[in-house]
């Protein structure tokens, strides 16, 4: 939100409410919005650990993989490097 719709925000209040109401208004709806808030975070941390419990599950199902369930395993290139030719490496001078 810019600075030109919390003026335009604030004026409308003002004529809406009145000089003498406003500061009760502005009180108010600062009181709103640290509910709106705090039920938003309330929620996101409730979401995140519902993520997390499959998680941690799956983690102490199987110890070894400390990520398991959280990326896709990787092909393992662990095998012998092929072996190089005289074609394969650069002539030096």
């Amino acid at each position: 939100m810019g600075i030109t719709e919390i003026i335009l925000i604030l004026v409308v209040a003002l004529i809406v409410v009145g000089p003498e109401g406003l500061p009760d208004f502005l009180r108010a709806a600062g009181k709103i919005v640290r509910e709106l808030q705090s039920a938003g975070n309330t929620v996101m941390r409730e979401l995140t650990e519902a993520v997390d419990e499959p998680r941690r599950a799956l983690n102490e199902l199987n110890p070894l993989a400390p990520n398991s369930g959280t990326r896709s395993p990787r092909p393992n290139n662990s095998g012998p490097e092929p072996k190089k030719t005289p074609e394969d490496t650069p002539e030096q001078h």
